[in-house]
């Protein structure tokens, strides 16, 4: 069970829509305006993969997407 979604907190929300419309994305996109998320996960450069469990726990946090499959795997 794996819900994807992505964070933007450094861009404008349209700047945002356009990306998504121009890349077609078909996952939810969260504007994280104030940052409040970013800092709460500590995220400080993109990308970030974050990995939480249906309790809310990070399992595995890394800039490497195939870091990620792997764990995933």
């Amino acid at each position: 069970n794996l819900q994807i979604l992505a964070l933007d907190f450094m861009e404008s929300e349209k700047k945002v829509n356009a990306f998504i419309k121009r890349k077609k994305v078909a996952y939810p996109v969260l504007l994280d305006k104030r940052g409040k998320v970013a800092r709460k996960y500590r995220i400080v450069g993109i990308p970030t993969y974050i990995l939480i469990d249906l309790d809310g726990k990070v399992v595995s946090r890394d800039h490497d997407l195939h870091e990620i499959r792997k764990v995933l795997e």
